[in-house]
């Protein structure tokens, strides 16, 4: 009966009915920020490896509480990493946030950290504010209320965007107002719907909306947009290859001022499958990242990702 048995399995596993282990899916949860890239990462991998990927984007905090109930086999964030012993934390690629605003016109604005914390909370109301309309002479602007929308606050973009106006204005404690949104998606959605709406979200998706994005000045004292060279200007100063954690208000000359690390989060002896993925994303699938608006990983960062992928135990 074994033997009959083992025959028919082999049989259906051959015409592929059955799925073996070998076939299992890897499960990752986390950030919206990178879920662009990811798509096109793991349609790839599946088509060159067979590995079939799938990935839930609910959030930062929500992939680190399914990682932690052990739900999924990786998260994704962009928040900073922690320093728990058991986790290892692997950056797979570089974000920017970007400023995006619906006015008439869609005029190119230039903004501050001093009148962005101002706007999201809620201390300037109106599009003509003396403050923005000092800073836009060439630009007639109209009294126009303005609509703040912003992410949870355990969103890693939204970590990014406060890190940057606390470090940006030596403001510590910021109380964003306007309405919560889910995604990085959704608030371009609503921001595009609504004349006046400001908001802030990942440069992919600013693109592929075709929202408008302001320049923001940055630490020495230009006004610069978010471009892959600009993001890879912010993640290629001296202090970040020695410490690539925080990557806000950089000191580059012209680096965009609110970037960032995305990170896979995961435990530290993983499986063959899983250790040949993230090898794969930090090196061949890097090539998927400009095409995508993402900036590929800077050498520095790839040699971290490298170590820490090494240092992770292979279960037999």
């Amino acid at each position: 009966m074994k033997k009959t048995t083992s025959i028919l399995v082999g049989l259906l596993l051959s015409i592929g009915i059955v799925t073996s282990a070998e076939s299992h899916v890897i499960k990752g949860a986390g950030a919206t920020f990178p879920e662009p890239l990811f798509k096109e990462m793991f349609k790839e991998y599946t088509r060159v490896k067979g590995q079939e990927i799938s990935y839930e984007a609910h959030g930062s905090g929500s992939g680190l509480a399914e990682l932690k109930k052990k739900t999924v086999q990786f998260a994704s964030i962009d928040l900073p990493p922690d320093t728990d012993p058991l986790l290892s934390y692997i950056p797979i690629t570089i974000e920017a946030v970007s400023i995006i605003y619906n006015l008439p016109g869609n005029p190119e604005l230039k903004l501050t950290p001093e009148i962005l914390a101002d706007i999201f909370s809620g201390k300037i109301t109106h599009w003509n504010a003396k403050e923005i309309q000092k800073l836009n002479p060439e630009i007639t602007l109209i009294n126009l209320p303005i609509q703040v929308f912003n992410r949870a606050s355990d969103s890693g973009t939204s970590s990014l965007f406060s890190d940057y106006l606390s470090n940006a204005t030596n403001k510590k404690a910021l109380s964003l107002v306007g309405t919560q949104v889910e995604s990085n998606e959704e608030i371009c959605e609503k921001v595009s719907v609504t004349v006046g709406g400001i908001g802030y979200a990942s440069l992919h998706q600013a693109i592929k909306q075709n929202i408008t994005y302001a320049s923001l000045r940055n630490k020495k004292g230009h006004y610069v947009i978010p471009t892959v060279d600009t993001i890879l200007l912010a993640a290629t100063t001296e202090a970040a290859k020695k410490s690539p954690y925080k990557l806000t208000n950089t000191t580059a000359e012209y680096g965009y001022p609110i970037c960032g690390l995305s990170w896979l989060v995961l435990n530290k002896k993983q499986d063959r499958k899983m250790l040949e993925l993230l090898k794969w994303m930090t090196q061949e699938g890097q090539l998927l990242s400009e095409e995508n608006a993402y900036p590929p990983l800077p050498e520095n960062i790839i040699r971290l990702a490298k170590t820490r992928i090494n240092a992770i135990t292979k279960l037999r």
